[in-house]
């Protein structure tokens, strides 16, 4: 679609997403300011002769010629925009601006600008709103290194004198802060996550990194883990023939799950040349670091009803957090560097090396799909 049919149906739909209306007049200060804000977020529309009264648009004339060649000059030469006009019903002489997403950050005046959402619609600001972002979180140097990869950083902020960072994953606003202790239950970690939280507020919260997988014959290093629910292992009640879990399982998110579940375009290959196969279902999550075939053994046989994928260390934690501070959009994305034993392999670095990227990569390819997670961002993003 055009952007000019684009344009025109945002208008019938009063659609106010990505696109701010203007009249009469709007000094080229103000135009520059919010060129600034939509290159630094995903793009959006400046329509000059719609006036917005908050519930209705009605269409008026263009009230000014834009002056292409004064705007660009007030900007980075790298803003990606576009200037143009056409005739609404004949009568209604409207001009607009579209402005791309840009990959770098788009200054006017010295300031990057931002976007933020009032009653009174889309305003600017020099200060970036996170609330709403998605928190992505890794512990471990190689998870770390994979997410950065694709990771577009806008700055940095601080949380009980922990840095964590701001920009963009794929389409979408996100919030990344790196645990330096597996297990997000431990001390260090848990008061840093869950005031990041409590801070931002975040639309979701997703978990990046590694794992044991739970069938050496059906599964290589390098596949990927989707969590539908974890199986906390932790809480134990031993019997005399049996062990008894205390808790249940818990289910993730249902609109991230959503997205996840839609792997099929996905194409990875591995070091190997293999390619990276998608696994989804029950994680088993605990604090212990498993490297124990009995143990691991067991574990599985014990939950085998629901059939666990795999295991990992965070993932109790990032439900109990959540669930905590009201977010009940969160999920585990994690690669399979080993299989719960023999930890002392030789290529462990490069078989966590390995899963982190390919789970990393998933992520990215999930986040890129434009629109994927528009009802989940505020249910309207910016």
């Amino acid at each position: 679609m055009d952007i000019v049919s684009i344009i025109k149906e945002k208008i019938n739909r009063k659609d106010r997403t990505n696109i701010i209306y203007v009249h009469p007049l709007l000094a080229k200060e103000d135009i520059a300011r919010y060129i600034s804000a939509f290159s630094n977020e995903n793009g959006g529309i400046i329509l000059f002769g719609v006036k917005d009264d908050g519930n209705n648009l009605w269409l008026k004339q263009s009230a000014f010629k834009i002056d292409e060649n004064s705007i660009r000059k007030m900007l980075d030469h790298h803003v990606n925009i576009s200037f143009g006009s056409f005739s609404e019903e004949s009568k209604h002489k409207l001009e607009y601006i579209n402005i791309e997403k840009n990959d770098k950050k788009v200054y006017f005046d010295g300031n990057a600008y931002y976007l933020s959402r009032t009653q009174k619609g889309l305003e600017v600001t020099t200060e970036r709103n996170l609330m709403g972002t998605f928190l992505f979180i890794t512990a471990n140097s190689h998870e770390k290194a994979a997410f950065r990869k694709h990771f577009i950083s806008d700055g940095e902020k601080y949380i009980l004198g922990k840095t964590y960072y701001y920009g963009h994953f794929g389409m979408y606003k996100a919030t990344y802060i790196h645990i330096d202790e597996q297990g997000v239950t431990n001390p260090a970690s848990t008061p840093l996550v869950g005031e990041l939280i409590r801070e931002i507020k975040p639309a979701a919260v997703v978990m990046v990194g590694i794992a044991f997988g739970s069938d050496e014959k059906k599964q290589k290093i390098g596949d990927v883990l989707i969590s539908k629910r974890i199986l906390p292992y932790d809480s134990q009640k031993f019997l005399e023939t049996t062990t008894q879990y205390k808790e249940t399982p818990k289910d993730v998110g249902f609109q991230l799950l959503n997205a996840f579940n839609d792997y099929e375009n996905w194409h990875y290959l591995l070091n190997n040349s293999k390619q990276s196969t998608v696994f989804i279902g029950s994680v088993l999550t605990g604090s212990r670091l498993i490297n124990n075939y009995e143990y691991r053994t067991k574990l599985l046989d014990d939950f085998k009803e629901h059939e666990p994928i795999g295991g990992e260390m965070e993932a109790y934690g990032i439900y109990s957090i959540c669930k905590l501070h009201g977010v009940s959009e969160w999920i585990i994305i994690k690669g399979i560097c080993d299989w719960g034993y023999m930890k002392d392999d030789p290529d462990k670095e490069t078989h966590q090396e390995i899963a982190a990227n390919a789970a990393a990569d998933f992520c990215y390819h999930v986040f890129n799909r434009k629109g994927v997670f528009d009802e989940l961002v505020d249910r309207k993003p910016l």
